[in-house]
């Protein structure tokens, strides 16, 4: 349903539209964590959202980080009441979330690691550790994660020897990831920062 539209504040919470972003409304402002960081549907419906920014905010002068804490990922069958995966609580922060195109696999990238769940979210399998920050999944079921310092691609998502880091650049800074979806071989990176060209 396109008129529907989800969107989440790290401060804020999850907000829901059902006129294509007209008029927005709190979900459920007494939700057990309002860290909303990152939101992701499957297939047959389901709506993923993450909490916890552990990408971090810079004060003015530069020198002092901090960051909000969650308290893992909530789950909704039908959207609008969402309940927490009591097994994710221990993700403090859940960088980013994305799903599979053709199936009900769901990626979550944490600051222990790249996770997937093949069931529902029933169970969670550590595929990578590290500061995973972004996920994107292709049309082709490519799946890109970077997980600092580089940007990792794999074939298979869900099998965790499949990752292998790409050639071309690395980097520490925040660094988002863009798929064609007309042609998932090309592919975007943007770095907040320095960047370390191989």
């Amino acid at each position: 349903n396109n008129n529907i539209l989800y969107a989440g504040g790290v401060s804020g919470g999850l907000f829901k539209s059902t006129n294509k972003g007209a008029f927005w409304y709190p979900v459920n402002d007494k939700q057990e964590n309002l860290a909303v960081v990152s939101i992701c549907q499957t297939v047959n419906g389901s709506i993923y959202y993450g909490t916890g920014e552990g990408q971090f905010s810079c004060c003015d002068n530069g020198a002092e980080f901090s960051a909000i804490i969650g308290e893992g990922i909530f789950k909704s069958t039908d959207g609008t009441t969402f309940q927490q995966l009591t097994n994710t609580k221990q993700f403090s922060t859940v960088n980013a979330l994305a799903a599979d195109p053709v199936s009900n696999i769901v990626y979550a990238g944490t600051e222990q690691g790249l996770y997937c769940s093949e069931n529902d979210g029933g169970t969670w399998k550590l595929l990578k550790s590290g500061s995973c920050r972004e996920i994107k999944v292709a049309t082709n079921r490519t799946v890109l994660a970077y997980i600092v310092p580089f940007v990792y691609r794999s074939t298979n998502g869900t099998d965790g020897t499949s990752y292998v880091a790409g050639i071309g650049f690395n980097t520490g800074a925040r660094t988002a990831i863009a798929i064609s979806p007309q042609d998932p071989n090309y592919v975007y990176a943007m770095v907040a920062g320095n960047v370390t060209i191989t």
